[in-house]
């Protein structure tokens, strides 16, 4: 949900969002479209009767690309604030942090339970 909304909040605002980011207003369309897309790929494998182990990973790891490009943005290009940049990172880092602690529990042996 967090990447639809933010890909259609890009694509609305690409013009400030671009300013923003001192970035051309079609990599912010580019972007927000990426986002929009791997959205709809996360949707679609939620819905799945069973969520793979190794998508969980590939997701995670996604996410943890996306947090390490943020800081790289913020790091070598000049923006006007770092904060928004901050703030998405950090949500982002947040949901790889439960996505993590998911995928340990599912992956967790099941542990036998007490007899009475």
């Amino acid at each position: 949900m967090f990447s639809a909304v933010s890909g259609v909040l890009g694509l609305c605002l690409k013009h400030d969002v671009a300013a923003s980011l001192a970035l051309p207003s079609v990599v912010v369309v580019l972007g927000a479209w990426l986002l929009v897309a791997y959205a709809a790929i996360l949707y679609a494998h939620s819905i799945s009767a069973q969520i793979s182990a190794r998508w969980t990973r590939v997701v995670i790891g996604l996410d943890l690309a996306w947090v390490v490009g943020s800081g790289l943005l913020a790091a070598l290009h000049q923006v006007r604030s770092v904060t928004p940049i901050a703030v998405i990172a950090a949500t982002v880092l947040t949901l790889a942090g439960l996505q993590w602690r998911g995928l340990t529990r599912m992956e967790a042996p099941a542990s036998p339970t007490p007899r009475s």
